[in-house]
């Protein structure tokens, strides 16, 4: 008899399938970033390389072609395959996004944000005996300095 801690006994639906699909986009290529200056750390997950070198610390070093082009290339898991277009992209201060948007990320009030509109046909999965409704309308958040992804919310 095994019992449920012996580590042979690979328990029901615990396969090695490989990890499940992540919201987040996979790491950028490109050149290596430049560390912060202030040694802080900074909030997301890598994903458009800056192209403003000489932006400063409160500046976008990001572009609105910047941000379509990785959102265009980097299409969500939960597009399953479906088409998306970039609606808008916008750059807005954390504070004023919140108000809007309330993303409750906890960032510093003027800190810039970017924020991709994208219009496609999005499902979010659920728990068991849920059905899926299709929704159209996502917004990507990027940090507008460092190109960090921050936030999907799928509206």
């Amino acid at each position: 008899m095994t019992s449920a801690l012996d580590p042979s006994v690979v328990p029901p639906g615990t396969g090695t399938a490989g990890p499940l699909p992540s919201p987040f986009h996979p790491p950028p290529t490109g050149p290596p970033r430049t560390p912060n200056p202030a040694g802080e750390s900074l909030p997301g997950t890598p994903a458009i390389v800056p192209s403003i070198s000489n932006a400063g610390p409160n500046a976008a070093a990001i572009t609105v072609q910047d941000a379509s082009a990785y959102v265009v290339a980097h299409p969500l898991y939960q597009a399953h395959g479906t088409p998306i277009t970039v609606v808008n992209v916008t750059f807005l201060t954390y504070r004023d996004a919140d108000a809007q948007f309330h993303f409750g990320l906890f960032l510093a009030p003027d800190r810039l944000l970017c924020i991709v509109q994208i219009r496609g046909t999005f499902t979010v999965d659920g728990p068991p005996r849920y059905t899926p409704q299709p929704i159209t309308l996502a917004y990507e958040v990027f940090d507008a300095h460092t190109g960090n992804y921050l936030l999907l919310n799928i509206r």
